[in-house]
């Protein structure tokens, strides 16, 4: 166990065994997300997406002013990055929208670079740009 833990001994002492946890614990934050309904006649689409290694996936989800869920997707994306897998995603559920001539539509995405790309806040990076100028087209 030393070898492991050099740490923890043998025969820990119990009282400081706590303090010890904490101080090899990594510490997580978390953050309290609420979803808010689009305005009355509103479609509102959430989009996710992530890779594990190289290969990515996104998610949509669509809602009405009620919050009741109208449809859900997932797609495998195939290869690519993170930021990516998030423009995708969104650009899938737009595109889904678009087919089923939903106009009226708020779209969200957990991805900050994807909001500030979109946005002109910030430049796309390359292997977004043309996506980000779709979904602002």
């Amino acid at each position: 166990m030393g070898t492991h833990f050099p740490q923890v001994q043998e025969k820990p002492d119990w009282i400081k065994l706590p303090s010890t946890w904490k101080r090899n614990c990594i510490r997580k934050s978390f953050k309290m997300v609420k979803w808010f309904p689009p305005s009355p006649g509103r479609i509102k689409l959430n989009s996710d997406g992530s890779c594990i290694g190289e290969n990515c996936g996104g998610g949509r989800i669509f809602r009405d002013d009620k919050g009741k869920v109208i449809a859900a997707y997932s797609i495998n994306l195939g290869k690519g990055i993170s930021n990516w897998a998030e423009a995708k995603a969104l650009q899938h559920g737009i595109e889904i929208c678009i087919n089923m001539g939903w106009k009226e539509l708020l779209f969200e995405a957990d991805s900050m670079l994807l909001d500030q790309a979109i946005q002109d806040k910030i430049k796309a990076p390359w292997n977004i740009k043309q996506i980000i100028k779709w979904i602002q087209s």
